[in-house]
């Protein structure tokens, strides 16, 4: 599928988190990202473009930097009222989870270190990049989670979440 490709800028500061060489410090990451603020910015944002209404209905996924992001994500998503679940590694509803997405009954899957690989839902129209990574690889599969074509797919929209970076 075509990529269309969207920069939604927040305005959290990146410079004070480490990185090993291949990519960001989880702990860091978790402390500098997990805020309301950029939390609120996604939610928003997703709502004003993908909130689902007649004849439009696109399913996505929401990368994010660990289970407890992906829990704060999960109950913004669905208080604002999207049908979103949270999947994670020792979630013992994943399985369900993504049957009910195969089933177009879960608009949303909020992963953290999940479905980057390996797993394949052609369905997927929109990928939200909620957490930085220097690795090319890493960012091409999750990506790629969303490039296979399925009927009536125009595009994949990708909502490519950018800190500040002033290093």
């Amino acid at each position: 599928a075509n990529i269309r490709c969207f920069r939604l800028l927040s305005n959290i500061d990146l410079s004070m988190v480490r990185y090993n060489g291949k990519d960001y410090n989880y702990a860091d990451l978790e402390r500098t990202l997990i805020v309301e603020s950029r939390n609120e910015l996604i939610v928003d944002t997703l709502k004003k473009y993908f909130f689902p209404r007649q004849d439009f209905y696109k399913q996505g996924i929401i990368f994010c930097v660990n289970v407890n992001h992906s829990k704060k994500l999960e109950k913004l998503m669905t208080a604002a009222g999207f049908k979103a679940k949270a999947v994670y590694g020792g979630n013992k509803h994943n399985d369900e989870i993504f049957e009910k997405y195969a089933n177009k009954e879960i608009q949303f899957l909020i992963s953290c270190q999940l479905i980057s690989e390996g797993w394949d839902s052609p369905q997927t129209e929109v990928v939200v990049m909620a957490r930085p990574t220097l690795s090319k690889v890493l960012y091409t599969q999750q990506i790629g989670r969303g490039v296979r074509k399925y009927p009536g797919k125009e595009c994949l929209y990708v909502i490519d979440v950018v800190d500040n970076y002033e290093g």
